[in-house]
């Protein structure tokens, strides 16, 4: 396969030589893990199909059980993929279509290469 010259920074002089801070790398690789996972893509499915729901619902339609809906939802809220929202006693999910479109555009960009 082509290899890139970008990632020989020896064939680059360092003013040009292209640099991803360690924060950078952690957090995208955050993100690709975080949709990296067949569950985690159901739930965000059924909540661009849905706009909003409830751990509850959420539950229903994956049955599954709730305390293992909520830990994959933890996960998409940190990588800012889910957004919660307190609505009386309950707490609704939506999708956070924002940073998902940012996200898919970036693999599809990464997948090109």
């Amino acid at each position: 396969p082509m290899q890139h010259q970008a990632l020989a920074p020896t064939t680059y002089p360092t003013t040009n030589y292209l640099s991803i801070d360690a924060g950078t790398i952690k957090a995208a690789s955050f993100i690709t893990k975080s949709v990296n996972s067949t569950f985690r893509q159901r739930v965000i499915s059924l909540l661009l199909s849905n706009k909003q729901m409830a751990v509850k619902d959420l539950c229903d339609q994956l049955n599954t059980e709730q305390s293992i809906v909520s830990q994959h939802l933890a996960l998409l809220r940190k990588a800012n993929l889910v957004l919660a929202r307190r609505h009386g006693k309950s707490v609704l999910y939506s999708a956070n279509e924002r940073q998902l479109r940012q996200v898919i555009n970036c693999f599809a960009h990464i997948s090109r290469l």
